[in-house]
């Protein structure tokens, strides 16, 4: 954005993830790193803006629960760790692919997809095949990232995604009700100088019906 002076950096290998939003030179976002082979050598940490996903915060267990049923995760496989698993485990995954890439004379914006159910280790932990759309948009000195989630599975699936910005403050949006087969949910989260904070978000399925996502 020339207006703004404003450049974002994007790493699709480690997570789609933002980590430079230089605002007249000066990096607005963290991240502690002499370069960005570093940071993929390493990273540990939230930095920058991940995506975490497939849920976001602490579990109570080494589980969780939907549709009546309880899942176990299988800690040998060592994408999730500890006695209460935090965050999920795609916030490094270099699975993303680009889809697009435009700008027009007000914005400019990238997508990038990641495909769930190419990965077996991902399905057994978390067994609903579903694609996540991930765009993130600049325009007049405003980083804003959507993500859609499409369900493609036979039954509801919960969902509970954050993003982390600037100092590593949690925008949280969980969603309290499931959607049916192939249906689809957009959030948005919006990056400024002056910090991050939640947009209005949106959803829609084939079932006509929409979630409303508490703040």
């Amino acid at each position: 954005d020339k207006a703004s002076q404003t450049v974002v950096s994007i790493i699709t290998s480690v997570g789609n993830m933002a980590y430079e939003m230089r605002v007249k030179g000066q990096n607005v976002l963290r991240f502690p790193y002499a370069s960005i082979d570093d940071f993929r050598a390493k990273p540990a940490g939230l930095h920058g803006i991940p995506l975490l996903a497939p849920w976001a915060n602490r579990l109570d267990e080494q589980a969780f629960y939907a549709n009546g049923k309880r899942y176990p995760f299988d800690m040998q496989l060592g994408n999730v760790t500890g006695a209460i698993p935090i965050h999920g485990f795609m916030s490094r995954t270099d699975q993303w692919q680009v889809v697009e890439v435009k700008a027009d004379g007000k914005a400019a914006w990238v997508t990038s997809r990641l495909e769930t159910a190419k990965q077996a280790s991902w399905m057994k932990q978390w067994p609903f095949a579903h694609t996540m759309d991930m765009t993130y948009r600049l325009q007049d000195g405003t980083l804003e990232v959507f993500t859609k989630v499409t369900n493609h599975a036979a039954e509801p699936m919960p969902v509970s995604l954050a993003a982390a910005g600037g100092s590593a403050s949690i925008v949280q949006r969980p969603l309290r009700c499931w959607r049916k087969t192939q249906s689809s949910v957009q959030a948005s989260s919006g990056c400024t100088a002056r910090g991050c904070a939640p947009m209005p978000a949106r959803s829609n399925g084939t079932d006509g019906k929409a979630c409303a996502i508490p703040m």
